[in-house]
Formats: structure tokens, C-alpha cells, sequence
């Protein structure tokens, strides 16, 4: 009797599965950013402003005032945010100079163009590969700086807050206007330091001494100075950034409270850093109008804040072209050894 032939499956057939899922996973993480800046830039364009009084809105600006700065907001940005890296990657991580932390991060500056979370990516990488260093110790150390800055753009937050005239530290328990904002601010701000005091203190509780894994794995090594001296240095971007958007609403013939600005400026650099659209176009727009309502109109803050992309972009290009020379050279050598 003839045997029944079972037909035979293939052992590639998994394997084969998996890489089309990783692909299309890929493809679609890289997609989704532009689809979603489309979409927020098309809901603004058709229902929050007209393209053309944005246009004309452009053309009144003062570019005398506007582009020195966005040029000295850059730098002064640039360059401390660097020293921040440098200082942590020594106290955290391994050696490395200011110059090559510098000439790395002016070369993957260009993936901020993508989102922020992919620029920090690659500078983890960096530290890894070039510094023979864990993935987990470089995320780690790179987390440590995030954190810092998060916790940088909640104070500027809450001392905006508290600087209007019409909130007061009281209407953290009533319903005032803004009680919301300044009890998220303020309850993060706790947190927050709790969470420094742990890891200053190392406590020997088991469940404490958990949130030294993962993300926090070389959380042991900060000392008290380090937050201080980290958290000074983030101040002074973040500061310039805020003064720098204040001055430059002037350009545009636009007065805004200063304490306005700092209040709610920070909390849409916060928003620009979420990993959703293409360098925070669309929900950054968003927010601008949303926290400018009333006091400037939807046309003049679009032309503001989409002119400051377009020249940070230009300024983000011509700093990765020029440090991108030397950053593959080293990453070379380092790949001969």
C-alpha cells in the first residue's frame, strides 16, 4: 500500500515571518511620524489659520531682531547642553573629551530632525560602540540627563506659574484658574526630589534599592554635587530658549507677558520631545495656539514658531555637516582596532 505523501513545512517559513513583521514594524515607525505631522499641519491650516495670513504674518517679522536670536539661542543651547554629556559620561560611563562628546552630537543633531528620542538614541550609541560601554550603562547615563531635564522644565513651569499675577501658591488646594498646571508642576517637583534623595542616599530597602535597575543602572555613582551641577547647566539653554522665544514674539511686533512665557514655553518644549511627528511640527503649532490663545493671534505664533523650526533646522544642518567629517573618522579608527 502506497504511503499517504504529508507535504513537508519549511523550517524558514518562522524565521521568514519574523523579518517580514520586523520590516513592516520598521517601516511603519518610520512612516507614522510624517503621516501624524501631516495630518496635525492639515487640521491647523484648515481649521485654526489660513496658509496665506501665515505667509504675510512672515513677512512682517524683523529679521534684524529674529535671526541673532535664534542664531545665540542655538549656540548657548549647543554648547552647554554638550558640557552636560561631557560631565556625565566621565562621572557616569568612561573618559571621553568635550571635542569628540562635541563633534559626535553635532553629527547625530541631524536625527533630531526625526524626534529627539532618536537623537539621544544615537548618541547612547556613540558612548557605546566608541567607549566600549554596555547599552545598558549609555541609556542609562543618557536617561539620567532626560531626567534632569524633565525635571528642569517643571521648576521653570511652576516659578512662571507662581510669577502671575492671578495665581497664587494657595490655589494648589482650590479651583482657581491654573490650579490644574500648578499642581501637576508641583506634584512632579516632589516626586521628583524623592526620587533624588534615593538615589543620593542608596537605602538598602529592597524595593528602593529595585529602582536602581534597568534605566538606573548607574544611578549608584551620582552624588549630591552631580544633580546640582547637571540641573545648573540644563537651566542655561533651557533659560536662553525661553528669553529667546520671548524677544523673539517681539520681532514679530508681539508683547507677552514674560511670566506667560515661561509658564507654558517649557511645557511645549516638553511637547516637542514626544516621538510623534517630525521635529515636533504639528503638535508644537498645536500648543503654541492653545497656550497663546487671547494673546497672540493663531497666525502671527504659527509664523513664530514654524520660522524657529525652519532656522534651527538650517542651523541643526550645517552643524552636522561640519562635525560629520571628523565623528566617521573616529568611528572608523575605532572599528580598525
Amino acid at each position: 500500500m502506497l504511503e499517504r505523501s504529508v507535504p513537508k513545512t519549511t523550517e524558514t517559513a518562522g524565521p521568514l515571518e519574523t523579518s517580514f513583521s520586523r520590516t513592516v514594524w520598521k517601516l511603519i515607525k518610520s512612516v507614522l511620524p510624517w503621516v501624524v505631522t501631516c495630518l496635525l499641519l492639515g487640521y491647523i491650516f484648515i481649521y485654526k489659520v489660513e496658509f496665506f495670513d501665515v505667509f504675510n504674518a512672515v513677512k512682517l517679522v524683523n529679521l534684524n531682531i529674529f535671526i541673532p536670536i535664534v542664531l545665540i539661542t542655538f549656540v548657548i543651547g549647543i554648547l552647554a547642553s554638550t558640557y552636560s554629556y561631557y560631565l556625565a559620561f566621565n562621572w557616569l560611563a568612561a573618559k571621553a573629551g568635550f571635542k569628540e562628546i562635541f563633534y559626535a552630537r553635532g553629527a547625530i543633531h541631524i536625527h533630531s530632525i526625526i524626534n529627539f528620542a532618536l537623537e539621544q538614541g544615537g548618541l547612547g550609541y556613540w558612548l557605546a560602540r566608541k567607549k566600549s560601554v554596555s547599552g545598558g550603562q549609555a541609556f542609562s547615563t543618557i536617561f539620567f540627563i532626560m531626567t534632569m531635564g524633565g525635571f528642569m522644565i517643571m521648576c521653570l513651569s511652576t516659578v512662571g506659574l507662581l510669577l502671575m499675577p492671578e495665581v497664587k501658591i494657595s490655589h494648589f488646594i482650590t479651583d482657581a484658574p491654573g490650579t490644574g498646571l500648578l499642581r501637576f508642576t508641583i506634584i512632579y517637583i516632589v516626586f521628583s526630589i524623592v526620587e533624588f534623595i534615593i538615589w543620593i542616599t542608596k537605602p538598602k530597602t529592597r524595593f528602593l534599592r529595585f529602582m536602581f535597575r534597568g534605566p538606573f543602572m548607574v544611578f549608584h555613582k551620582l552624588r549630591l554635587r552631580h544633580f546640582i551641577i547637571v540641573f545648573l547647566l540644563n537651566l542655561i539653554p533651557f533659560t536662553s530658549f525661553i528669553i529667546g522665544a520671548w524677544m523673539g514674539l517681539t520681532a514679530f511686533g508681539v508683547d507677552v507677558p514674560f511670566s506667560h512665557v515661561l509658564t507654558y514655553v517649557p511645557i511645549i518644549e516638553f511637547i516637542a520631545a514626544i516621538p510623534i511627528t517630525v521635529m515636533g511640527l504639528g503638535t508644537t503649532q498645536v500648543a503654541w495656539i492653545k497656550f497663546f490663545e487671547g494673546l497672540v493671534s493663531a497666525e502671527t505664533i504659527v509664523a513664530f514658531s514654524m520660522l524657529w523650526v525652519v532656522m534651527t533646522l538650517f542651523l541643526r544642518s550645517i552643524l552636522s555637516l561640519c562635525c560629520l567629517p571628523k565623528a566617521l573618522g573616529d568611528f572608523r579608527r575605532v572599528r580598525k582596532k
